[in-house]
């Protein structure tokens, strides 16, 4: 029957319309990722060169103390120092 024929072709062509808009759809979500990816790449650069201007030093235990320095201070001290 040609009206069943013409409901199917409907129904199919429906069907594809469907998948086409779920196609764009994750393209979409596809650019949105690669974006925040990219975005993050470069966050992350950005955060090594920020780290790298910083070194730990430690002092040796026994070193000779400021007028005022705690007791603790004589055991050894941990630090970190920016370079610029």
């Amino acid at each position: 029957n040609v009206g069943e024929a013409a409901g199917a072709a409907r129904e199919i062509a429906s069907n594809i319309s469907g998948v086409a808009r779920s196609a764009s759809t994750a393209a979409e979500g596809v650019e949105q990722t690669r974006t925040a990816a990219s975005e993050l790449a470069r966050m992350a650069s950005e955060l090594q060169g920020l780290v790298a201007r910083f070194r730990y030093e430690e002092r040796p235990a026994g070193k000779q103390l400021a007028a005022g320095a705690s007791p603790r201070a004589a055991l050894g001290a941990r630090r970190v120092v920016a370079h610029v």
